[in-house]
């Protein structure tokens, strides 16, 4: 894996952590403004979203750092 394709991925992944954490930040205040449960499930969905994403991310790394791969 080249140094730019690596600095992608990362790049890519810490954009993911920050999406997943704002949308924590969010779920949070919103319980404690009694908001709906339906706003509540939207900030969990998209915390659950971006686990995936990252998630995917991270296998995408590992298959372009295992050895004999193109």
């Amino acid at each position: 894996m080249s140094t730019s394709e690596q600095q992608k991925v990362i790049h890519d992944l810490r954009n993911r952590l920050n999406q997943i954490s704002m949308q924590a930040e969010l779920g949070k205040l919103q319980l404690e403004q009694n908001a709906g449960s339906s706003k509540i499930n939207d900030s969990l969905d998209r915390i659950l979203a971006g686990c995936e994403s990252s998630s995917d991310l991270l296998s995408q790394l590992s298959h372009l750092n295992t050895p004999g791969k193109p």
